[in-house]
């Protein structure tokens, strides 16, 4: 009876330790945005920092979000348009961006740091969206996915 309860301990510990490495494995995929009151500062007083691509997407006129890409990170496809930015031009994007369409409110957008699993920034974001997902790729590609539109949900929803 003993030599059977230790092997079902022994495969319920390969279970969990299989499950976890399984867990661990995949985490590297992905990377993560932490909120960031730094990066919100940048964006709003118009800070360009030199060692990022910037790019854009949504409308050329009022964008749904903005990023920072770290120069040793590349874009996987065209999901996102390059972006040459002025602090001028980055203002008038931003002054744009708070506003929504048909709505006499401001929204606000917020500034975060793309973190891959290690720790290790990527990227910078300016949305007042909800984060999207950010798969790694090989060789330091990098799929940023586009935001997600709650907003527009939320109203479909209660148009159902």
């Amino acid at each position: 009876m003993i030599y059977i309860n230790k092997i079902k301990i022994t495969l319920y510990s390969l279970l969990v330790f299989l499950l976890i490495l399984g867990f661990v494995g995949c985490s590297s995929k992905y990377a993560y945005f932490q909120r960031s009151y730094e990066i919100t500062d940048t964006f709003e007083n118009y800070k360009i920092l030199s060692d990022y691509n910037y790019f854009y997407t949504g409308s050329d006129i009022k964008p749904l979000a903005i990023i920072g890409l770290n120069q040793d990170f590349t874009l996987v496809d065209g999901k996102w348009k390059p972006l040459s930015l002025t602090s001028e031009k980055l203002k008038n994007l931003i002054e744009n961006m708070i506003f929504q369409d048909g709505s006499e409110y401001k929204i606000n957008p917020n500034g975060a740091t793309i973190l891959t699993s290690d720790g290790i920034k990527i990227a910078i974001w300016y949305s007042a969206w909800e984060y999207s997902n950010v798969i790694m790729g090989e060789g330091n590609k990098v799929d940023i996915h586009k935001p997600t539109l709650i907003f527009n949900r939320t109203i479909k929803e209660k148009d159902d």
